[in-house]
């Protein structure tokens, strides 16, 4: 249990350490967990660590309780990804946010492990809660120190869907794009520049190709790219990448994408005095 930061859940609990109800009763009757609120737990940090150093010893012990560990949170960010992106928004950020130091944990984890599966369940709603909660700042370290991680290297458009697998490919272009909108946040537009045509020449191929999930990557990668490109006062281009967002989103029926374009496009719209068009767009995406 000590793998645990900032607390657990009483299933969090048994997924991860196998400690049932039963158990916690226990280690709560002895002083060494807290219980911090119904259906959740905590210890004391010096009790944490000196359990802590004991599960290190055994290494098995270790990393298997890592991957247990991140395996939960994983699943945990992609069941509550549409639900964050519903009407009940509120009370999944209150709950992602109470367990912000394990998602920042598990994260660190699967990225250093190239766990690449786990990093798309988490990456999304990962991405969309530090966006919430106006965090651009610790956003671009971690997201660029999952995308070290798992970068595939310098692999060409021709190679990209042939010699090396499709899903890391598209889950690194995804945590790219992710990164590069945090640098963007931050006022970054070298590096947010860079990061986002990388992603995009990653997404291209492959959705050329035919994969859905490189079609959604790519989305919203034409999107924070048409950001930055207006950022920068091209519009032309910006108007172009985001259209060309705004149109896989529609495919797609993704409404929270749909929304988040529409939003972009009457920015834009603001920006060159079409004040009427601007209207427009942003009441329809107040409408989704």
């Amino acid at each position: 249990l000590s793998i645990f930061k900032g607390g657990f859940t009483r299933d969090a609990a048994e997924y991860v350490a196998g400690a049932n109800l039963s158990i916690l009763s226990v280690l709560v009757s002895q002083s060494l967990r807290n219980r911090t609120a119904p259906g959740r737990y905590d210890l004391h940090e010096l009790v944490r660590q000196y359990s802590f150093e004991h599960l290190m010893k055994n290494e098995a012990d270790y990393v298997a309780a890592n991957d247990r560990h991140s395996e939960y949170y994983s699943l945990l960010l992609q069941q509550r990804g549409s639900v964050f992106k519903g009407a009940d928004q509120p009370t999944a950020a209150s709950e992602l946010a109470s367990e912000i130091a394990n998602l920042r944990q598990a994260w660190k984890w699967v990225g250093e492990r190239g766990q690449a599966v786990q990093i798309g369940q988490a990456a999304d709603t990962l991405f969309w809660l530090y966006e919430f909660r106006c965090d651009c700042r610790e956003g671009v370290p971690l997201f660029g120190h999952v995308s070290n991680h798992l970068d595939v290297g310098n692999v060409s458009v021709t190679e990209t869907a042939s010699t090396v697998d499709e899903a890391r490919v598209i889950t690194l272009a995804r945590v790219m794009a992710y990164q590069g909108f945090f640098c963007l946040r931050q006022g970054l537009h070298p590096q947010s520049k860079d990061l986002l045509e990388r992603s995009l020449a990653m997404l291209r191929p492959l959705a050329a190709g035919g994969s859905v999930a490189a079609r959604d990557a790519l989305s919203n990668t034409l999107a924070f790219l048409g950001m930055l490109t207006v950022s920068l006062g091209d519009y032309t281009n910006g108007n172009r990448f985001l259209n060309e967002g705004l149109e896989i989103k529609r495919a797609n029926k993704d409404g929270w994408g749909i929304a988040f374009c529409l939003r972009q496009l009457g920015v834009l719209g603001f920006y060159q005095g079409a004040y009427d068009e601007a209207d427009r767009f942003l009441s329809k995406g107040l409408e989704i």
